[in-house]
């Protein structure tokens, strides 16, 4: 996967962002309206496209911790990257899709509240933690003893 090198992912990163703010700024039911008629499958994929990029957006910051320091250290953390984010992407999808429960008249407690958190923390402290000691090993290979 040579085609994943700093420079693609940043502008992947950055390509996501510009989407996300597009489809904020450009609202979706403005995009979504032909004829004077709301198309609500438009609307559902662009809001499921607006909330992955966010998202994915949120996954790819660790890349730029990654800037600065060596190749190897993005290396690293890229072999975690290529199956963590897709997973990550993919149970959030799937807990925003969850009914908040509810009923007639009553607001149900969302589950996404609880779960989206504690998935994206445990990612970004493996995350860290890959950067942190690969830093630590590559510091430790170049001192001289």
């Amino acid at each position: 996967m040579n085609f994943l090198s700093k420079k693609s992912l940043v502008f992947l990163s950055l390509v996501l962002v510009v989407l996300y703010a597009l489809l904020q700024w450009y609202k979706i039911s403005n995009l979504c309206t032909f004829n004077g008629a709301y198309h609500v499958t438009c609307g559902n994929i662009l809001f499921d496209i607006k909330t992955l990029s966010l998202y994915a957006s949120f996954a790819l910051t660790p890349l730029f911790l990654t800037l600065p320091t060596s190749t190897h250290i993005f290396e690293a953390w890229k072999k975690f990257a290529l199956w963590a984010v897709p997973i990550v992407l993919i149970l959030t999808f799937l807990i925003s899709r969850m009914s908040d429960g509810g009923g007639v008249g009553v607001v149900g407690f969302h589950p996404g509240l609880i779960l989206l958190p504690v998935l994206y923390g445990l990612y970004f402290l493996v995350s860290f933690a890959i950067i942190i000691v690969t830093a630590v090993r590559e510091r430790r290979k170049r001192k001289p003893n």
